[in-house]
C-alpha cells in the first residue's frame, strides 16, 4: 500500500468517524473491544514501521532483515496487514458477546435509540446481545453470586440475652485471620457482579417500559417480543400488556393472521396449533405458559375496552349495530372482539387437555357477552329475521358456542378415557374446574341476553337450544351425567344461585317457547328445568 493510499485511508476513517451520529459512535464503541483496538493500533504501527524501515535501518534502530521474499514488497505487505486487521476485527466484532464492562455503553446506546425512535436498530441490537444481557441480569443463583457468598466473610450475628429483665445485646467482632483475608481478596473481583447485574436490569427496565418499542415489535418483530417474554425479566407483564394491545389494535397484525390460519382440528373441537403460528404456539402449545404470563388479562381487558368504546360512539356511529354482509365469513377476522373469542376458545381447550386445575379466567367471555348485550339496540333498518341481524348477534353466538365446546370437549375426554367427571352439580362457583366454570359461564351469558328486551324471542331460543344441544347425550352417560346436570342447574339459575338476575326466570320460560319441541321433550325430566319447561308449554 502506497503512502498516498495509506494517508487517504486514514483520512477517510477520521472524516467518517467525525460525521457519524451519536448512536453510530456508541455502537462502534460497543462492538470494538480492547483486543480489537490493540489489533488496529498494532496494524497501524506495523505499517508505519515498514514505511519508515529504511530510516530505522540507517539510524540503527532496526536490524537488517534482508530482502523481501515470496514476492512481497513494502506496499503488498502493508496492504496485507491492513486487510488482515480489518477482517479479523470485523469477525471478532460480529461474534463478540456483550461483556459486563460494556454495559454502560450499551445503556447509553439504548437510551439514544429510544429517544430518536429508531426501534428497528434497537431490535437488531437487542437480538444480537439478547442472551448475554439476560445472562448478566440473571438472579443471584448464578455461580458468581454463590462463589461470592462463599468467599466473602459474613458478619457474625450478635448475642442477645436477658439480664435482670432487660435485653442485652453483645456485638462480637468480625472474623479475622489469614483465611478471612485470603477469602476477602479472592472475593474482591467478584463484587462487581451485583453492580453489573443492576446495570443490566436497568437497561432491561428501560427497554420493557418503553411503549413505543413494544408497539414497534408487535408490528415488525413479534418473535423478538416473544423471546423477551420467555425470560423472567422485571416489567415483562407491562411490556406484554402494550405488546398484546398493539397486536389487537392493528387488525393486520400477525395475531389476526395466525388466528385465521389456525383452523385445522385435532378433534371435534380442539385445534391443531401449527408451529408456524408463533404467537399461538408460544402461549398455547403449553397453556401453562399462558397461565404463568396471565395472557388472558391483556386480551380480555382489550376486548372489554373495545365493546365499551363502541358504546360511547352511540348507536348512530357503531357499525356493529347495522347489518354487515359477510361479517361471519370475512369481517369477523378483523375484529378484536372475535379475535379474543377465538383465542380464549383455543386457550381453554388446550388447558382442558393439559389438566389445568383452574378456570383460566374463562369468565371474561360472559363479561364480554354482557357488555355486548348492553350495546344492542333494535333499529328499523335491521332485518331481525336474519340468522345474525348484526355483528353483535354473531359475536354473542360465537362466544356461547365456544363455551359449549369447552363443556363438550370435557365430556368427550371423559368418555375416551373412561374417567368420570365428578362435580358439585349445584349452581355454585368451583374455580378449580374448567368444565364446571364453563357451565357457570354459559349460564351467565344466557342471563345477559335473555333479560335484554333488544333481542327477539327467536334469537334467544336459538342460543338456549344451542347451549343445551348435547345435554341428552351427556346425561345418559354415567361418566358425564354430573356435567350435564351442572349445566342445566347453571342455565336455570342464570349462572350462579349466589347472584340471581332479576326477571331471568320469566325470560327463560319465554325463551323455551322458541326452543324446538324435540329438545324440550328431551329436557322434560331434568330436575332443574322441568318446571320451567312445563310452564312454557302450558301458559300462553
Amino acid at each position: 500500500m502506497s503512502s498516498e493510499a495509506l494517508l487517504a485511508l486514514l483520512g477517510a476513517a477520521v472524516a467518517v468517524y467525525a460525521l457519524l451520529p451519536t448512536e453510530r459512535r456508541l455502537d462502534l464503541r460497543l462492538q470494538l473491544s480492547g483486543i480489537d483496538w490493540s489489533i488496529i493500533v498494532g496494524a497501524i504501527l506495523l505499517v508505519h514501521y515498514i514505511k519508515f524501515y529504511p530510516v530505522f535501518a540507517t539510524t540503527g534502530l532496526a536490524p537488517m532483515l534482508g530482502p523481501w521474499r515470496f514476492g512481497f514488497d513494502a506496499d503488498i505487505a502493508s496492504y496485507g496487514i491492513v486487510a488482515t486487521a480489518v477482517v479479523g476485527v470485523s469477525l471478532h466484532a460480529r461474534f463478540r458477546k456483550l461483556p459486563p464492562s460494556s454495559l454502560q455503553t450499551f445503556h447509553e446506546l439504548t437510551e439514544t435509540l429510544l429517544q430518536n425512535g429508531k426501534y428497528a436498530e434497537l431490535g437488531f441490537l437487542l437480538e444480537r446481545h439478547f442472551d448475554a444481557l439476560f445472562e448478566i441480569s440473571a438472579d443471584d443463583t448464578s455461580w458468581r453470586f454463590r462463589l461470592l457468598r462463599t468467599l466473602n466473610p459474613r458478619p457474625i450475628p450478635p448475642i442477645v440475652t436477658m439480664k435482670d429483665g432487660e435485653v442485652e445485646v453483645v456485638y462480637r467482632p468480625p472474623r479475622t485471620g489469614v483465611a478471612a483475608k485470603i477469602a476477602k481478596a479472592l472475593a474482591a473481583p467478584l463484587e462487581r457482579a451485583p453492580k453489573r447485574r443492576e446495570e443490566a436490569l436497568d437497561v432491561l427496565q428501560l427497554i420493557l417500559k418503553h411503549e413505543g418499542f413494544a408497539e414497534a415489535l408487535a408490528a415488525t418483530r413479534p418473535a423478538l417480543a416473544l423471546a423477551i417474554l420467555s425470560r423472567k425479566a422485571r416489567d415483562r407483564f407491562g411490556f406484554q400488556d402494550v405488546f398484546i394491545a398493539a397486536l389487537l389494535r392493528n387488525t393486520r397484525s400477525q395475531l389476526y393472521s395466525e388466528l385465521r390460519n389456525n383452523q385445522n382440528l385435532r378433534s371435534l373441537h380442539r385445534y391443531a396449533i401449527l408451529p408456524a403460528n408463533r404467537i399461538l404456539s408460544f402461549y398455547l402449545t403449553n397453556p401453562r405458559v399462558g397461565e404463568e404470563l396471565a395472557i388472558y388479562k391483556p386480551i380480555g381487558d382489550f376486548a372489554l375496552a373495545e365493546v365499551r368504546r363502541r358504546r360511547r360512539l352511540g348507536s348512530a356511529e357503531d357499525e356493529y349495530l347495522r347489518e354487515v354482509d359477510q361479517f361471519d365469513t370475512d369481517g369477523a377476522w378483523r375484529c378484536p372482539i372475535y379475535a379474543t373469542i377465538r383465542f380464549f376458545d383455543i386457550m381453554i381447550l388446550e388447558s382442558i387437555h393439559a389438566k389445568i386445575d383452574w378456570h383460566m379466567w374463562l369468565y371474561y367471555l360472559p363479561l364480554i357477552v354482557r357488555e355486548m348485550a348492553a350495546n344492542v339496540q333494535r333499529r328499523s333498518d335491521v332485518d331481525e329475521s336474519r340468522e345474525w341481524p348484526t355483528p353483535y348477534h354473531y359475536l354473542i353466538y360465537e362466544a356461547i358456542s365456544s363455551m359449549r365446546s369447552w363443556i363438550e370437549e370435557s365430556a368427550d375426554i371423559a368418555v375416551d378415557t373412561g374417567q368420570p367427571i365428578v362435580l358439585d352439580e349445584s349452581a355454585r362457583l368451583e374455580n378449580g374446574s374448567i368444565p364446571k366454570s364453563a357451565t357457570i359461564a354459559i349460564g351467565q351469558a344466557l342471563a345477559a341476553v335473555l333479560t335484554s328486551p333488544e333481542f327477539t324471542g327467536r334469537y334467544k331460543g336459538a342460543l338456549l337450544e344451542m347451549a343445551l344441544y348435547r345435554h341428552k347425550q351427556m346425561v345418559s352417560n354415567a361418566l358425564t351425567a354430573s356435567l350435564a346436570r351442572s349445566l342445566t342447574n347453571a342455565v336455570a339459575a342464570g349462572g350462579t344461585i349466589e347472584f340471581p338476575k332479576s326477571g331471568y326466570r320469566d325470560e327463560l320460560v319465554e325463551a323455551f317457547r322458541h326452543v324446538d319441541l324435540i329438545r324440550r321433550f328431551e329436557l322434560r325430566d331434568d330436575v332443574a328445568l322441568k318446571e320451567i319447561i312445563k310452564e312454557a308449554e302450558t301458559t300462553p
